[in-house]
């Protein structure tokens, strides 16, 4: 990794938190260095190994020998090549609980996810038994989030200072609240419109019909209004 991308990093970790080790909880990286576990396949293959061996009467010689193992794949996290991607790391707790970290942040109080506190043996299991044949990831794993290069037709295609701090506001704002508060946010916001929306056509009525519905008849924002008579209405 060059200075650069090692620099844009460390304001990552700064600015939205780091792991236990000291290492930023969001990193650029690369798709092509992005694999989830290892697994066994459940297949076997034959590997070859050249070793030398004693002979009778002194000396010695080459020979194979094929030992059969088991068959481990990895997968690509993305499809897209070459691509630069925000990771975020997630604790082995985090792969299998989920999870509902501020990223070193204050946040909203009304939802957190139910993680039971357990031992890591424990640990170990659950993640055996849903991932059958993969190592278990001591020091837990990053995965790709959403924000990719470029963030933008004609953007620059390698991290940069714009688009860094982009994701971090963008993350800073995601993370302001908690669910039930950003509900109730956009509930308020909402009722706001509605409530504008009202007046707005009440003050139509009242301007169309100022003797009858207006409670100050004839009069609307501290002038006289009269209302809208088609030809057809005159007598």
């Amino acid at each position: 990794m060059n200075t650069e991308i090692a620099n844009f990093n460390n304001l990552l970790g700064t600015e939205l938190g780091r792991r236990p080790d000291g290492h930023p909880i969001f990193a650029w990286k690369n798709s092509d260095a992005l694999f989830w576990p290892a697994f066994k396949t459940g297949r076997t293959i034959v590997r070859k190994v050249e070793v030398s061996v004693p002979i009778i009467g002194g000396g010695t010689e080459n020979v194979v020998i094929e030992t059969p193992t088991p068959e481990y794949r990895r997968d690509r996290q993305m499809r897209s090549r070459d691509t630069w991607v925000v990771t975020k790391w997630l604790s082995p707790e985090d792969l299998i609980y989920g999870t509902d970290s501020p990223h070193g942040k204050v946040r909203g109080t009304f939802d957190t996810v139910d993680r039971p506190t357990v031992s890591r043996e424990t640990v170990i299991a659950l993640w055996s038994e849903r991932n059958p044949g993969a190592p278990f990831p001591a020091a837990g794993w990053r995965i790709p989030t959403n924000a990719t290069l470029p963030a933008r037709d004609g953007g620059p295609r390698e991290p940069n200072w714009i688009d860094t701090e982009w994701f971090i506001a963008c993350v800073k704002e995601q993370t302001r609240l908690g669910f039930q508060e950003r509900l109730q946010e956009q509930y308020d916001g909402k009722d706001a419109v509605d409530a504008a929306i009202d007046r707005t056509i009440g003050d139509v009525i009242c301007d169309c019909f100022p003797a009858f519905l207006n409670d100050n008849p004839g009069k609307r924002g501290g002038s006289v209004s009269f209302p809208f008579w088609a030809k057809r209405d005159r007598l």
